[in-house]
């Protein structure tokens, strides 16, 4: 199968028509290009971006196999050419909404670009999302937050951010990154706080083990995920979900369990891509939570991280809010204690392509927050509060 050629002209006369719903490309005093191609890569070529990720420290999001991690949803991967390599791209997914024919285009902690080449590349993703009926182009780029440029040129194309909830929107805002680049476990392990250091030898003398490995042992990881989910108030997607997630990221992935007497108290999905690792899905049991198994487990999963060449453990999301009497300060005091620092990323910013069909999805997703909301404020009430 031969790649799909759209061809846009983003100077003169010939651009797309200046209504509210469209990219105002034509309007921006940066938009000075002559004709440009983008092209759908043929899966065949899918290594060649794949590469290109990792060459450019890419999010393990923007890659191909996460397409295959979300079922359900459709994928493209768009790229830009110099001299016949890749020097821009993004991973499209698209989701359908029920009862229509129109489709939401997000690309996740992408796309996959310099500045320079920003413009040009969203203008190639407005044509292909109309092309393929989507009503919405939303996008949440891994830039970090003080790049106020690249803030400023989205702005410029029409894109909107959008308010941050507690832990973000699709993906979070805030994370709690380590560095770990060419240290050794010792200094690994100096890095941490005095009582979280404590901790991750109080599992260590207590007997706590740590498990690696694929999805052979995923339903203790998931019989520990629903415990977790129930106690913490947190929705847990189906047991599929985590299987197709190991088996698509390959060597990428790794299922972590700690045991304790012979038997798995905590566990942890992690991810490594280029020089990052993060920690993406975590459980606990409160069985035997005086042993330590969540510190031990961490400490583990660095040491794995830090083998494969990583520079950077991303233990993932933190609330915006620091102050001790948010129910979601636990998860950022136990995060905190490994040393490390706070990231805050640009955000979320959506563009509208068919306006009317926008707002009606505004407005359910509207409903859905405050349902959220509601839920959170009713498991607070409780005297709850999230750990880690």
């Amino acid at each position: 199968m031969s790649p799909s050629i759209f061809r846009a002209s983003l100077a003169g006369k010939g651009s797309l028509p200046m209504r509210n719903a469209t990219l105002r490309f034509a309007q921006s005093r940066c938009c000075v290009f002559g004709e440009a191609d983008m092209e759908v890569l043929a899966k065949e070529n899918y290594e060649e971006y794949l590469y290109f990720c990792r060459e450019k420290n890419a999010h393990f999001m923007q890659t191909p196999q996460w397409a295959g991690v979300k079922a359900g949803w459709k994928s493209d991967i768009i790229v830009l050419r110099q001299e016949g390599k890749i020097r821009a791209g993004a991973l499209l997914l698209l989701r359908k909404i029920p009862g229509t024919r129109h489709f939401l285009l997000y690309v996740p902690r992408g796309p996959v670009c310099q500045k320079q080449d920003l413009q040009q590349l969203m203008q190639d993703i407005f044509h292909y999302a109309r092309s393929r009926r989507a009503f919405c182009i939303k996008i949440d780029p891994y830039v970090p937050a003080k790049d106020s440029d690249y803030h400023a040129l989205l702005k410029q194309m029409g894109f909107c951010r959008l308010p941050a909830g507690a832990m973000g929107n699709t993906q979070p805002k805030f994370v709690y990154q380590i560095e770990i680049a060419e240290k050794t476990p010792a200094q690994i392990l100096q890095g941490f706080a005095a009582k979280t250091r404590y901790n991750t030898r109080v599992a260590e003398r207590r007997g706590v083990a740590i498990w690696s490995g694929g999805k052979e042992r995923l339903e203790e990881f998931y019989r520990l995920l629903v415990q977790t989910g129930r106690r913490d108030g947190f929705a847990v997607r189906r047991q599929e979900y985590y299987e197709n997630l190991l088996c698509q990221m390959r060597e990428c992935a790794k299922l972590f369990l700690a045991e304790y007497e012979g038997k798995a108290v905590a566990g942890a999905v992690a991810i490594r891509f280029g020089e990052t690792a993060w920690y993406l899905y975590g459980a606990s049991s409160q069985e035997a939570k005086d042993a330590m198994p969540n510190y031990l487990l961490q400490y583990r999963m660095m040491l794995w991280a830090a083998k494969h060449g990583c520079k950077l453990y991303d233990m993932r999301g933190i609330s915006g809010n620091f102050s001790p009497q948010s129910p979601l300060y636990g998860l950022y005091r136990f995060k905190k204690g490994f040393g490390g620092a706070v990231q805050e990323y640009l955000g979320e910013y959506e563009l509208p392509v068919c306006r009317w069909l926008y707002g009606c999805y505004k407005m359910a997703l509207s409903l859905r927050k405050w349902h959220k909301k509601w839920l959170l404020w009713k498991f607070c009430k409780k005297g709850n509060k999230i750990s880690g």
